[in-house]
């Protein structure tokens, strides 16, 4: 019997008499080496197959565990041909239960050491801070999670099982991330605004709104805003008795004929900058649904409550630019100066209709 554990990466084999493991082998972490979330993995009677789904890798082995053939959608794993980069530099596994490698492999980036994790890089003293390394699509073909690393003269290969290419951070350029410092500083003040205005907002419904009323939120393609939403005035907060729903064109005239009070929640966005974190709700939606609820109203309704905060921007993009030169639309259809201090305001306004 063939088990594969795709979390542990491990394919683990069971006598079908007693269910005792008789062995086991792979394993995941870095290089084509290991496996990475095997979903699947069969013994035809001479070989083993295996699913190393997130390297997007079939790997054909023998009864001995020796991999002899690999079917793979990525053409090449290059930076594994070069013979620097080779079996020998990756030291014993060495992870902690939180997926950082200790003991292992130190990365020295502006002055500090930092340790590799499980897509990140980790400070050493303080295992709460550090980096997380590019995604998909970016510099590597997928997710970056188990990662290793070899040291070279001039820098560092970064590696990661999920790719076909590796990440090369060059040592003595470290005065680059002094130009990221205010986007990350920005970006934190943006998960500060955004968590307190949500909060006031929430502790405002479940105090103010009368019993058996219903709450309407105005997000118009519904996601974990309304399902969180609905779970803590529900359950979290014990306002069983408030029917909240997205706002989608309710027939109004059958809401008001049940005599309960409706309160809309609307989120107000202004000035959303790149990059940024990623926010539950985006300003062109918020806009767009806004004038849609005023239409749908046609001056019925009125404002009990309005939820706001600001702050100024800082962020430095030189890549934009090179925006007339290269072929990004995805990152240069937004139109905004490479140094953005606009002031942005995020928050919630809370109508009631009598």
């Amino acid at each position: 019997l063939v088990v594969s554990d795709a979390h542990t990466g491990y394919i683990s084999l069971f006598d079908t008499n007693s269910f005792k493991i008789k062995s086991y082998f792979g394993g995941n972490g870095p290089t084509f080496h290991n496996l990475n979330m095997p979903y699947c993995a069969i013994f035809d009677g001479s070989n083993f197959i295996i699913v190393s789904t997130f390297q997007q890798r079939i790997i054909f082995g023998d009864k001995n565990f020796k991999f002899t053939k690999v079917i793979s959608t990525e053409s090449d794993w290059g930076y594994v041909k070069k013979e620097k980069i080779n079996t020998q530099i990756y030291g014993p596994p060495g992870w902690n239960n939180q997926y950082i490698k200790i003991g292992g492999q130190e990365i020295n980036l502006a002055e500090k050491i930092y340790l590799l994790g499980y897509g990140w890089l980790y400070h050493k003293d303080k295992l709460s801070l550090g980096f997380q390394l590019p995604s998909a699509p970016s510099i590597f073909n997928g997710y970056a999670y188990f990662t290793d690393a070899a040291t070279f003269d001039n820098g560092y290969f970064i590696i990661s099982p999920q790719s076909s290419q590796a990440f090369f951070l060059e040592k003595d350029k470290n005065y680059l991330f002094a130009f990221t410092i205010p986007t990350l500083v920005t970006n934190a003040r943006l998960q500060i605004v955004i968590d307190r205005s949500n909060a006031e907002m929430l502790a405002f419904i479940v105090k103010n709104a009368p019993q058996r009323s219903t709450i309407w939120i105005n997000i118009q393609e519904p996601n974990e805003y309304v399902t969180e939403f609905i779970l803590w005035v529900n359950q979290v907060s014990d306002r069983p008795d408030l029917q909240v729903d997205y706002f989608h064109g309710q027939d109004l005239i059958t809401a008001e004929a049940k005599g309960q009070e409706i309160w809309i929640v609307s989120p107000n966005i202004e000035n959303q900058f790149y990059p940024s974190v990623r926010m539950g709700v985006y300003e062109n939606n918020s806009k767009t649904w806004n004038q849609i609820l005023e239409i749908y109203l046609n001056g019925k309704g009125e404002q009990i409550d309005g939820i706001h905060y600001s702050f100024q921007i800082l962020i430095f993009d030189p890549i934009r630019f090179f925006c007339p030169l290269m072929d990004l639309p995805s990152y240069c259809q937004v139109s905004i100066n490479p140094l953005d201090d606009r002031i942005f305001s995020y928050g919630w306004t809370i109508d009631r209709l009598p």
